[in-house]
């Protein structure tokens, strides 16, 4: 991509077997969603595939969403359990895999609670939870004052 203006599938098709990856264009078309890739101008008018320039931004924020959500985790073997308030599993398992840690292999999210899957090998340091208990408490008063107005009305 930062090589190469490729504008279509077909054209990154093509450009990944030249490199020896086989892939047909169901795949590219899949992978471009989970890459996050994105179509920019190019000078002629055309358009091509890059690597967005809010990566960084995204890591910003995955990280602010992890400080935010995460209450406690705890591991065992190659699964961590990381508890969250209700709701709040699904965006810190986003967060996880967008981060793309090497030593990790995929997240499963439930309402509260989820299961990060990591690597072998890899050693736990539990820290302190992410967030203070008056920091959550304060976030699930303000959540229940907008909810009680919310029902008045």
């Amino acid at each position: 991509m930062r090589d190469h203006d490729i504008s279509t599938q077909t054209g990154l098709v093509n450009e990944l077997g030249v490199h020896g990856i086989a892939v047909n264009q169901s795949t590219v078309s899949r992978d471009i969603k989970a890459l996050g890739l994105v179509k920019t101008p190019r000078p002629d008018g055309g358009y091509c595939y890059s690597v967005p320039t809010n990566v960084v931004a995204l890591t910003e924020r995955s990280i602010r969403i992890l400080r935010e959500f995460v209450n406690s985790v705890d591991g065992s073997g190659p699964i961590a359990v990381v508890h969250t308030d209700s709701g709040n599993a699904h965006p810190v398992a986003e967060a996880i895999d967008r981060l793309d840690l090497d030593n990790v292999v995929g997240t499963i999210a439930g309402e509260n609670t989820l299961l990060v899957i990591v690597r072998e090998g890899t050693h736990w340091v539990v820290r302190s939870p992410a967030r203070s208990a008056a920091s959550r408490q304060s976030s699930v008063s303000e959540g229940h004052r907008r909810r009680t107005r919310a029902t008045r009305r």
